[in-house]
């Protein structure tokens, strides 16, 4: 079995799930903080089309990892971590950071209109996901981490100290 088939397989057997609604409904709950784990979480990736990520702050990029070894191609900001994970218009879309939040804005919607406007490419980076996602290592995530270190300590001290 490719991983095409395996996905479908595991999306359209987490959708007949009675743990469907609660994962949804913990998601959506204004009022309630939550942790969804294991099958919830699962039942909550098979349910979607494309995985929304409008944060500028992840560091591993292991929420998006997650969401792409689920078959979701990603929309979120071209920011740290996450632009090293996703391939624009290939594994998902993303959208430029501005100095303005509403330029921010604009430009995230804009990303996720265009994943959810075109369904042929996003089934297309939904397989392309799963394949790259299943590439990445913690070991590539770390090395990418001290890379970003590295050239934080040139910027800020000097290339001498390196």
């Amino acid at each position: 079995m490719d991983l095409q088939d395996r996905n479908w397989k595991l999306s359209f057997q987490m959708k007949k799930s009675l743990l469907l609604l609660p994962a949804i409904w913990r998601v959506l709950s204004p009022n309630f903080l939550f942790n969804v784990v294991g099958e919830e979480l699962a039942a909550a990736y098979a349910s979607c089309d494309i995985f929304a990520f409008p944060s500028k702050s992840e560091t591993f990029g292991q929420v998006v990892l997650e969401a792409q070894a689920s078959g979701l191609p990603v929309v979120a900001f071209c920011a740290e971590g996450v632009c090293d994970i996703i391939q624009d218009g290939r594994t998902g879309w993303l959208a430029p950071t501005d100095p303005t939040q509403e330029s921010e804005f604009l430009n995230f919607e804009t990303a996720l209109l265009a994943a959810l406007n075109t369904e042929e490419t996003r089934k297309t980076a939904s397989i392309e996901a799963v394949r790259w996602a299943a590439g990445w290592t913690w070991s590539e995530a770390t090395e990418k981490a001290v890379d970003a270190y590295r050239d934080a300590i040139r910027i800020g001290v000097g290339e001498n100290l390196v």
